[in-house]
């Protein structure tokens, strides 16, 4: 999810700006700059950051383990 869907879904910008920092400390979120040429920012549970990091290496390992035909 973006940032920028946050704060425009509720009226305190800085209690979301709180929350999202607080989340970011305690492990539970991951937050990303995006690459747009804006000041855009992704939002990701930790967990599911890991996971997705997780499936990357290991089929990044296998592929390079593999025998050919």
């Amino acid at each position: 999810m973006l940032k920028s869907q946050f704060y425009s879904s509720v009226k305190d910008r800085t209690q979301v700006y709180r929350e999202l920092e607080s989340l970011r400390r305690d492990k539970v979120l991951r937050i990303f700059k995006l690459n747009t040429g804006q000041d855009d920012y992704a939002i990701m549970f930790l967990d599911d950051y890991i996971k997705q990091v997780s499936l990357y290496y290991y089929d990044s390992n296998f592929q390079e383990c593999s025998v050919g035909p």
